[in-house]
Order: structure tokens, then C-alpha cells, then sequence
């Protein structure tokens, strides 16, 4: 492919030295350790064509295996949920060839399965609770080895069935979180979580279909409630980074009615993102992780509605933060400025940007 990237992010000498470096790093997990940075090299080689780059990501592959056994923690976030969706989503995005996932990830599904059946779990973020484990097992789910054995399927769409039935009761049960009226100022996580929430729901298709239409439904209508009385509000009085949380918000609802195909909830959606990303406060930002966080979204943003003031000002947060000493992650590192100069220059190079886009 030979692309030459227009801005400085992916080519320089220091972010490449930060990718060499984080090899050296004792972390497995996702967002800040060795399977985040291999996925990393593997998009940088497709992207740059450039074999050695695959190779150095194929070496922190195979550490991780060799060390899968002593690691302890289980959720997305740095645990085995986000390693073996890691895995999977290299093999699935044809980045990493010659795998079979079932053989590779054997121990890690039948741990993760335990953790499902036999503990019930309260916490529905991503990073650490219900939706991690959901989005690993649909990973799973849509994983096409040859040969698969019929129980192993059926192992992986039980505890898809079991997770969405615990989020349904925590989100919309007799004491959901959705029940109550959402007010303006709902508690940064909960917003991102229902973000969350809404892309993936909507990437389940056929599994325990009733539960998720009924989790998807409810997630949409309380969004946009949220989203009404935020716009309400004068925008001057809110937050940088709370501002950029509901932006998220807007934006997932996109994903959403794009992946179900649900024009009125796109156009409903398009119209949140108009007003929101106007709104946006024009003043300078202060501290890194602010930035990275801005640069997502509007990663995010541009992925799904292409415009050049998007582009214009994803580049030049690029150019501003190259020039900080920035840890090599995959989440609110340099990792995110290589992704964001990737998605400018080789916006086809995958499918799904939302998946390695992660707000916490």
C-alpha cells in the first residue's frame, strides 16, 4: 500500500521508537499494555506495508501467550476479555493470518465462561463489567474457524444470553438505571456507558433477539431524552469534557441506526451531532488526556460523517500533540494519534473504527 501520511504522527521516528519500546512493557491488556500495542503494529504495517512492523507485533503475540497463564484479572479493560477480543479481532479484520481462534483461545473461553455462569455481575461498564464480557463473547461468536465444534458455539451465544438478560434487569428492571428521569447532568460514565451500550446491542443480531430489541429501544429513548435536555441548556455553562461525553452519546446513537439500519434514528442522531459539535467551546484545551479525549471523538466523528472541519481540526491536534512526550497506549496515548492519522489518510484500511475508539 506505501501510503505517506500528510502529517507527522505515524511516520515519525519517535512514535515508531514508542512502539519498540512497549515491548519492554509487563502489561498484556488492551488499553495499555502488549495486546493493544500489537494490534498498533499490525495496523501501522498494513497501513505502511512495511513486513517488520508485522513481525515486531507477532513477538509481543507470542510473549502473551507464554505469560497468558499468571494473568489474573478477567475484565476488557486489562484482563483477558479485551487479550482474547484483541486476538480475535486481529484474525476476524484478516490482519493476522495462519490462527485458528479456537485453538488459541481455548483456556480463555472456558475462564471466561465460568465467570459468567457462576457470578452475577453488577457492573455494566465495558472496561471492567457486563459489556466487556459481551463484546468478547460476540467477538467469539462471529469468529468462522474451520471446524468448529457445535458446543463451543453454543457455550458462547449462553452467555451472550445471560449477560443481556443481566443488563436488561440492571438497565430496565424494577430499579434500573433507566428508570429514573435522566437529568442534563448525568454522571460522565453512565453516558458513556450508554454509548457503549448502543453499539453494541446493535451489532447482536440474532441472539436472545426480544431482550436486546427491548435493551436497545429503552437505551435510545432515555439517549435522547438525555440529549433534549442537554441541548436545552446554555452550552457555555457546561464542561469541556462532559460537552464531549454527550457528543459520544449522539454519535453512538448514529452507529446504531446505521447498523440497524433505522433511518429516523440517523437523521434524529445527525441533528444531536449538528448542534452539540456547534456548541462545542472554541477555547484552547488544557492537559493531554482533554486532548486525546477530543481527538477521539472527533475521530469518531469524521469516520461516520466525513467533513473537512472535522478533518481540519482532528489535524491540528495531531500536530499540536506530536509534540508531547505522550505513553505509548492504545487508549489516551500515542497510540491515539497514530489511529487518528491512519483514519485521515486510510479511512478503508478497517471496517469498524468505533471498536479500538475507546472513552472511559
Amino acid at each position: 500500500m506505501n501510503n505517506q501520511s500528510t502529517l507527522t504522527a505515524v511516520k515519525s521516528p519517535t512514535l515508531l521508537k514508542r512502539l519498540h519500546a512497549a515491548s519492554g512493557d509487563t502489561q498484556y491488556g488492551l488499553l495499555s499494555g502488549q495486546i493493544g500495542s500489537a494490534i498498533l503494529y499490525y495496523l501501522l504495517s498494513k497501513h505502511t506495508s512495511d513486513e517488520t512492523l508485522k513481525e515486531e507485533g507477532l513477538a509481543l503475540l507470542d510473549e502473551i501467550s507464554e505469560n497468558i497463564t499468571s494473568i489474573q484479572k478477567l475484565g476488557f479493560g486489562d484482563g483477558l476479555a479485551g487479550i482474547g477480543w484483541g486476538v480475535e479481532w486481529l484474525v476476524q479484520n484478516e490482519l493476522l493470518a495462519d490462527t485458528n481462534t479456537d485453538d488459541v483461545l481455548e483456556d480463555v473461553d472456558n475462564t471466561l465462561y465460568k465467570a459468567v455462569i457462576y457470578t452475577r455481575e453488577k457492573d455494566t461498564s465495558l472496561m471492567t463489567g457486563m459489556l466487556g464480557s459481551i463484546a468478547y463473547f460476540l467477538r467469539r461468536e462471529l469468529s468462522r474457524n474451520p471446524g468448529t465444534h457445535r458446543f463451543r458455539r453454543i457455550c458462547h451465544q449462553e452467555c451472550i444470553v445471560i449477560l443481556t438478560d443481566c443488563l436488561y434487569e440492571t438497565l430496565s428492571g424494577e430499579n434500573g438505571l433507566l428508570k429514573d428521569t435522566p437529568e442534563p447532568a448525568t454522571e460522565n460514565n453512565f453516558i458513556i456507558n450508554l454509548g457503549q451500550v448502543l453499539t453494541l446491542m446493535s451489532s447482536i443480531i440474532d441472539i436472545n433477539r426480544p431482550t436486546v430489541k427491548a435493551i436497545l429501544r429503552g437505551s435510545v429513548k432515555y439517549a435522547g431524552e438525555v440529549l433534549t435536555g442537554v441541548l436545552s441548556l446554555e452550552a457555555s455553562a457546561r464542561p469541556l469534557n462532559e460537552h464531549l461525553n454527550f457528543l459520544y452519546l449522539a454519535i453512538c446513537m448514529l452507529i446504531a441506526g446505521k447498523k440497524r439500519q433505522d433511518s429516523l434514528l440517523q437523521s434524529q442522531a445527525i441533528e444531536y451531532i449538528g448542534q452539540l459539535y456547534t456548541a462545542l467551546p472554541g477555547d484552547a484545551l488544557s492537559g493531554q488526556q482533554l486532548q486525546l479525549k477530543k481527538l477521539s471523538v472527533l475521530m469518531l466523528l469524521y469516520v461516520h460523517l466525513p467533513k473537512n472541519e472535522y478533518k481540519e481540526e482532528m489535524e491540528t491536534l495531531i500536530r499540536s500533540l506530536s509534540a508531547e512526550d505522550l505513553p505509548f497506549l492504545l487508549y489516551n496515548g500515542s497510540g491515539t494519534l497514530m489511529l487518528a492519522e491512519i483514519c485521515l489518510n486510510d479511512p478503508l484500511l478497517i471496517e469498524d473504527w468505533h471498536e479500538l475508539i475507546f472513552l472511559k
